[in-house]
């Protein structure tokens, strides 16, 4: 039960820090940028100088540096943002399998696997498909059409063909299995466990947002967001299939050797 309560914990300081950040962000830098284009205030007779917001410090200071970075570097900021933020989601989905004692210790090569997905696809190739290539091939407004477009693109398209796809084979290159046999996994999971219906149950309103109110350069992080708690469902649900594929390669050599047994019975026994 503490589990849970942390979880929960987590996550709404995560929902209250993050969208924070989205209401205020855009202000506190759009204000620094114009801060010294306001007059200047005359000082008192007294000669007390109130003159102020010649240079930003404290909290408005750490905020303009932040949003400084990822405008200028979007590709290191989304690679960092999405590399943390799938090690942290795969974090607690292995902590929830451990409290339910279907997994024994962390897996550390998954962790790493969910790093190179995070980093890799949800960052950097992310931040240069949504921003750059998607404005070329649909247009760069916010109109009802246009986002209609990319969003059924990027659901219907690249979702079920490269970015899920994606993810399964950044495991199986940690893991050392066959591509061949990351894909049987990724259908199974489709098939099976309902990975694109709960794919699509959370992307597509959140896509809906991304590409009509969210300012470019947060869409990469704001989808960062959102996918943290996605990538707990994902992790489960292809952590699941995993261990029913164990159960079943452990399971097939006793219906084997059961079967074996019997049919050496029938041919000494054949009354």
């Amino acid at each position: 039960m503490w589990r849970q309560v942390q979880l929960v914990l987590v996550s709404l300081a995560l929902f209250v820090g993050t969208c924070s950040s989205f209401v205020v962000l855009p202000s506190v830098t759009s204000h620094l940028s114009n801060v010294d284009a306001r007059p200047k205030l005359a000082p008192y007779s007294a000669g007390i100088n109130i003159n102020r917001g010649s240079s930003p410090t404290g909290l408005n200071a750490f905020v303009d540096t932040v949003a400084t970075f990822y405008k200028t570097k979007p590709y290191l900021a989304a690679f960092i943002t999405c590399g943390i933020k799938a090690s942290a989601a795969d974090a607690i989905a292995q902590r929830i399998e451990m409290s339910k004692k279907t997994q024994e210790k962390a897996n550390l090569r998954r962790n790493a696997a969910y790093i190179l997905y995070g980093g890799g696809y949800q960052g950097i190739f992310q931040e240069y498909l949504y921003n750059h290539i998607f404005p070329v091939l649909f247009g760069a407004g916010t109109d009802v059409l246009t986002v209609f477009n990319k969003v059924a693109f990027d659901m219907f398209v690249l979702m079920p063909f490269l970015c899920l796809p994606f993810s399964y084979l950044s495991k199986s290159a940690i893991f050392g299995y066959s591509p061949i046999e990351a894909i049987r996994r990724y259908t199974g999971d489709v098939r099976v466990r309902g990975l694109l219906k709960k794919c699509w149950g959370i992307w597509i309103p959140v896509q809906c947002m991304t590409f009509s109110i969210v300012p470019e350069f947060l869409r990469i992080s704001f989808i960062a967001f959102v996918s943290f708690f996605w990538l707990i469902i994902l992790s489960k649900v292809s952590a699941k299939g995993e261990m029913d594929t164990m159960n079943e390669d452990d399971t097939a050599p006793k219906l084997c050797s059961l079967q074996n047994s019997s049919e050496m019975c029938m041919q000494s026994n054949p009354h």
